[in-house]
């Protein structure tokens, strides 16, 4: 490993999280920003099954990041679960207040200066079902910046009249949604569903269904690129 591969690694250890109440544990790894400008924050959601190792892309999503000088979060699915979709709305309420919690402690708190207006949440597979269905209709309204979702995505388990009411203003400016899912994909259906939802509540939402049946079968390098130049495009 060159000495630039050790100092990112260093830089990325892993943590635990251990939440005060939910009594929820999680690994989870941050590396700093790397490039130049206003500090953001890239938090990312592993998916399931082969997708489950939730830091192994770190330096694909360091070297996505850099162009907008983003901090990288990588978060385990709380209690070491091999999947953030839940079957159970409870789960991912819960799910959702351990991840705000978390970002507000161990990422905004002790660094003030990485923007919570210039976040990005990314989700892989599993990871983008939770984002979509769990917590971006809870958590939306309190960030700014926008979402990637790649070969995932979908509608709340429960819709309500909160979480399918059109979006405020502030948020509709502000906040983009940028979805990657083939066109064959078992879960193109789901995610299509979650990408009409999102565009109806006056969310700013766009994406690309590269003709293709495997799941996740895209060069996810050139997805998340893509993801982020419409996310922060003016």
């Amino acid at each position: 490993m060159g000495y630039a591969a050790q100092v990112r690694a260093a830089a990325a250890e892993e943590r635990l999280y251990v939440h005060p109440s939910l009594h929820k544990t999680g690994h989870y790894q941050i590396m700093p920003p790397s490039g130049t400008g206003p500090a953001g924050v890239m938090v990312f959601f592993h998916g399931s099954g082969a997708g489950s190792a939730y830091a192994a892309q770190m330096e694909l999503l360091a070297g996505a990041a850099k162009a907008y000088n983003l901090a990288v979060v990588a978060l385990e699915a709380p209690d070491h679960a091999v999947s953030w979709a839940a079957d159970l709305p409870r789960i991912g309420a819960l799910n959702t207040e351990y991840v705000r919690d978390l970002l507000a402690t161990t990422v905004f708190g002790p660094h003030p200066s990485w923007s919570s207006e210039r976040t990005v949440f990314v989700g892989y597979s599993a990871g983008s079902t939770f984002l979509s269905g769990d917590f971006l209709p809870d958590a939306v309204e309190h960030f700014r910046g926008g979402a990637v979702l790649l070969c995932g995505g979908g509608m709340p388990l429960n819709s309500t009249k909160q979480n399918t009411a059109p979006l405020g203003a502030s948020v509709r400016q502000h906040f983009k949604m940028y979805y990657v899912i083939q066109t064959g994909d078992f879960l193109f259906n789901q995610a299509t569903a979650g990408f009409n939802l999102w565009k109806s509540r006056g969310l700013k939402v766009a994406g690309e269904s590269p003709a293709g049946g495997s799941h996740c079968g895209f060069d996810l390098g050139k997805a998340l690129r893509d993801g982020l130049r419409y996310v922060f495009s003016s």
